[in-house]
């Protein structure tokens, strides 16, 4: 839709990091556009969050990685950069945002997703914490409400 910046909001226990490192250079890639991960970060009660936000370029590199401490910071973004990009490819090369229109690329749910196959068989998003651990306790795991996410 021609967003120049993503963000992924997020409050992902320290189990993930070395699975979701890899996300914000492949959406930036892909999108041709800034992708901003923020995670929390600390302890509470129930899970600890690894911080490590991240800010990835249109061309899939990282500009900025925050440590596993509270932090802020200011960066400056080049919207300028992103239309570069998606006129002459990544790298002067991929032009993956054009090439959507070159392939016609169906996409038979835009704007319909709950019709989408896959939404048939599947329960419905947790929406907090509760459901979730209510969610895992159907299967044995963290079925004590109040016990950390590991």
């Amino acid at each position: 839709m021609g967003a120049e910046i993503l963000f992924r909001p997020a409050v992902d226990p320290e189990g993930l990091y070395e699975s979701f490192k890899y996300v914000p250079t492949v959406r930036a890639l892909e999108n041709q556009a800034y992708f901003i991960s923020l995670n929390t970060v600390g302890k509470d009660e129930r899970i600890n969050a690894y911080g490590h936000t991240v800010v990835a370029d249109p061309e899939g590199k990282i500009i900025y990685e925050a440590g596993g401490r509270e932090t802020n910071h200011c960066i400056t973004l080049d919207a300028d950069m992103v239309t570069k990009i998606r006129v002459y490819g990544t790298f002067f090369t991929e032009q993956l945002v054009r090439q959507i229109k070159l392939f016609n690329i169906p996409m038979p749910f835009a704007d319909r997703w709950e019709e989408a196959p896959v939404f048939a068989t599947l329960p419905a998003a947790d929406r907090n914490l509760e459901a979730r651990f209510a969610h895992l306790g159907e299967i044995g795991l963290n079925s004590e409400l109040g016990s950390p996410i590991v």
